[in-house]
């Protein structure tokens, strides 16, 4: 039996969460069951990179500013000298692989016009990848980015406790609000303190940040992948991509302002179409540049391990 699919291992999880605990241990058993490449497994093959078992590597790889109960022997004296502060070497076994994940639970995310919620998908994908990261014995850790500009930082774990604290964080239902929330590019660039350089990033967003947004967080997430691997997962409804014909809407824009369109306007679904398309071509551009993977899913899709991320399933649309 697996160390893991004990039942009784589960805490009890509040009946008002989005994931239940009857979906959380389905997710978990069919992860543990799983043969092959898991969802969010590294691509490196056995003698490519240095083991994480067997105490402190002796080769020095990078260094980084100290941090208090750093060893003193381990500091890098030229290092320090040239930048003034003190900076600790770091060494191989420091690199070993963990998941850090970046989960948006903003506004957007709590829409869909078929399928699920897109923020019960981004629960449902972030509970595939850290059962995955647990059963390959790999630390998790998470930022969830709510409404009103609230943050959570969940530390890195590798206990079952620890991955259910956690996304039952991530699964509780938030408190939709318009305003004041915080832009994906600050959540990332505070991901670049908090995770390892060998962590695998995941960012979970509907990526609905303003244009003017844009540039802030293309330029962060040139920053973190210039020092880890990125994974970007996309999730949308269709009617984010295109409008249907409903007649007059009443909508939301950036400030919170009330809009009605007419929905019939059959020029105005092309312009809709034609600019949302712009939007996720540039990002899959930046990603393409920036050599981050890039995968889109809609909340129609099925976020199952064998039917999703075993094998790589982007879809990449214009």
């Amino acid at each position: 039996m697996s160390a893991y699919s004990t039942v009784s291992r589960f805490p009890d999880i509040a009946t008002d969460t989005v994931l239940g605990l009857g979906e959380l241990q389905k997710i978990e058993a069919e992860v543990m069951t799983q043969r092959g490449n898991l969802p969010g497994q590294s691509r490196i093959r056995a003698g490519e990179s240095p083991t994480v078992w067997h105490g402190q590597g002796m080769e020095p790889i990078e260094t980084r500013a100290y941090q208090a109960g750093d060893d003193i022997r381990h500091l890098d004296w030229r290092a320090t000298a040239r930048s003034g502060k003190p900076r600790s070497k770091v060494f191989a076994d420091e690199r070993r692989h963990s998941l850090a994940l970046l989960i948006d639970y903003r506004p957007t995310m709590h829409f869909a016009s078929a399928g699920e919620l897109k923020s019960r998908c981004a629960c449902r994908c972030a509970a595939l990848l850290a059962f995955a990261a647990l059963k390959r014995r790999e630390p998790v850790t998470a930022l969830v980015l709510h409404g009103q500009g609230q943050i959570t930082h969940y530390p890195e774990t590798q206990q079952l406790g620890g991955i259910i604290a956690l996304l039952q964080g991530t699964a509780a239902p938030g408190i939709v609000t318009v305003d004041s929330d915080t832009p994906m590019a600050t959540a990332l660039q505070r991901m670049t303190a908090w995770t390892r350089p060998a962590s695998m990033l995941t960012l979970i967003s509907d990526l609905h940040d303003s244009v003017d947004q844009e540039r802030a967080l293309g330029q962060q997430l040139a920053v973190l992948a210039a020092r880890q691997s990125v994974r970007l997962l996309q999730l949308l409804d269709t009617t984010e991509m295109a409008l249907p014909p409903s007649g007059r809407l009443r909508l939301l824009d950036d400030a919170g302002r009330v809009i009605v369109i007419n929905s019939d306007d059959s020029r105005l679904r092309q312009d809709y179409a034609r600019i949302r398309g712009a939007q996720r071509q540039r990002l899959q551009q930046q990603c393409q540049q920036y050599g981050i993977d890039y995968q889109l899913l809609l909340t129609t899709d099925s976020l199952s391990v064998s039917e999703w991320l075993s094998e790589r399933r982007g879809r990449v649309l214009s």
